[in-house]
């Protein structure tokens, strides 16, 4: 029962493609028959073009205009085929709409601006939803500094989704969110690596000091501790995991 759930898993984030966006969606539909009438034409498209696997970045948005379209048009027909799975239905094409959007790239903070305020919306309304009720995600290192970065990573001006969701005035969980950060010490050459998408958590100079206080083959460090001396990474995450597998 739901009484008796322990865990849930959710996702948060657009879609990782623009095929992803279009199988998302279909998987909302029920299994009823779909409306189908010179009204609405939409679902047919989708289901079409969805069971082809390959198609356009165009012509996925076209149908997702198409759906948003025929919806205000037709609205109570909409309600009553999709059901409990109207307003998730409408709400993953807002992420579908990110992704499919021709001005999207991860490669600049414009570009991810976007990203971030969907899974921002997301995991407010979660926590919301459960007061209380403990929250564990797994992100790259993009959205996880817990403050505004001047430059984080490939990054400028950058307010990370870990960053909303400890700093804005509407966020549910304002202060209290804890940020723990993987090193990989058998990737040390990535770690290091010259990339304007990447950058080390950890100082090189503090490498040796880490390493040589990690016994076991996970060790966690608490970063956040009074008179720290690794301030530069408190500003972003309090705890740190040497992981040696």
């Amino acid at each position: 029962s739901q009484q008796n759930k322990k865990i849930e898993i959710r996702c948060i984030d657009i879609p990782s493609s623009q095929s992803g966006a279009l199988a998302t969606l279909v998987n909302l539909l029920p299994e009823s028959d779909y409306p189908d009438t010179d009204d609405i034409r939409s679902f047919d498209k989708l289901l079409s073009t969805e069971r082809k696997r390959f198609y356009g970045r165009k012509k996925a948005l076209k149908i997702i205009e198409l759906l948003e379209k025929e919806s205000k048009i037709n609205d109570t027909v909409f309600h009553k085929y999709l059901g409990e799975n109207y307003e998730e239905f409408f709400h993953q094409i807002t992420g579908a709409k990110i992704i499919l959007n021709g001005s999207f790239t991860i490669l600049n903070s414009e570009g991810m601006e976007s990203r971030e305020l969907y899974m921002y919306g997301n995991l407010k309304k979660i926590t919301s939803e459960n007061p209380g009720v403990p929250l564990i995600a797994q992100f790259g290192r993009a959205h996880v500094a817990l403050n505004y970065q001047q430059k984080w990573l490939h990054l400028n001006n950058w307010k990370s989704l870990a960053a909303r969701l400890n700093t804005n005035e509407d966020s549910p969980v304002k202060g209290k969110v804890c940020s723990i950060v993987n090193f990989y010490a058998n990737e040390i050459q990535n770690e290091y690596r010259d990339s304007t998408l990447y950058k080390p958590v950890i100082r090189k100079e503090y490498l040796p000091l880490f390493l040589e206080y990690s016994k076991t083959p996970l060790t966690l460090f608490k970063l956040d501790v009074e008179d720290s001396p690794f301030i530069d990474m408190t500003d972003k995450f309090q705890y740190l995991i040497i992981n040696k597998y």
